[in-house]
């Protein structure tokens, strides 16, 4: 079984790298992209993520409410990326999440396992 991954990510250049870092794991499967989070929350119950991938800047619902909302699904695990520091994302509120530096891009697909450990 694929670990199934949701992208909440405006940047096209920052979802594109997403997209290939992921589409080349066997064992994960990207199944919804989107640059609003409210148009994210509307496919969730269809969908139904294991991971939702959420930048903190997004146009609309910004990514930390996104996230909040997201406790409504306690199944979906949640990864902030951001340039922003860790405890600048603590700061926010948002326990529970992790959070994976845009910088540090290269640690998504561990965290992703990490998270859903024997998932995929």
């Amino acid at each position: 079984m694929s670990i199934k991954v949701m992208i909440v990510e405006d940047d096209e250049t920052w979802r594109t790298l997403f997209q290939l870092m992921l589409k080349s794991e066997k064992d994960m499967e990207i199944i919804g992209e989107f640059e609003r989070a409210e148009v994210a929350l509307e496919h969730i119950p269809r969908l139904k993520p294991d991971v939702a991938i959420v930048d903190l800047s997004l146009p609309g619902m910004p990514g930390d409410e996104f996230a909040a909302e997201l406790k409504k699904y306690p199944a979906i695990k949640v990864i902030i990326v951001t340039a922003y520091d860790e405890e600048y994302v603590t700061g926010l509120g948002l326990e529970g999440c992790a959070v994976v530096n845009k910088t540090y891009s290269e640690e998504l697909v561990k965290k992703i396992r990490e998270l859903c450990g024997g998932l995929g």
